[in-house]
């Protein structure tokens, strides 16, 4: 009897084991991408705002040029791999974002 009990914990534990690698395992690895995505979308809104505050007297490409810049040091010094075609989508989302809520307000 207390075989057959162990040999279900274990069967009970295996199981376990199993959906956690299945399932656990990419949906932690899911939360922390996403972490990461928002990271990014932070800083670049951070550096868009700052370059549209500081550096006005310099055109949209220089700024963007700036915020390129800035934001690849941060993606290098957090580990994160993007396309240039990423970054430069995401900072146009910030640049929009920025426009959207100066025209609201």
């Amino acid at each position: 009897m207390n075989e057959l009990l162990l040999n279900l914990l274990v069967a009970v534990i295996v199981a376990g084991i199993t959906i956690i690698i299945r399932y656990g395992i990419p949906m932690i690895k899911q939360i922390v991408e996403g972490t990461k995505m928002d990271i990014v979308l932070q800083y670049a809104e951070e550096f868009v705002r700052a370059a549209e505050q500081t550096m006005s007297k310099l055109t949209g490409a220089d700024k963007k040029a700036w915020v390129t810049e800035m934001l690849k040091g941060i993606l290098i010094a957090k580990h994160i791999a993007l396309t240039d075609e990423q970054i430069s989508a995401i900072i146009e989302s910030a640049v929009f974002n920025m426009n959207l809520i100066i025209k609201n307000n």
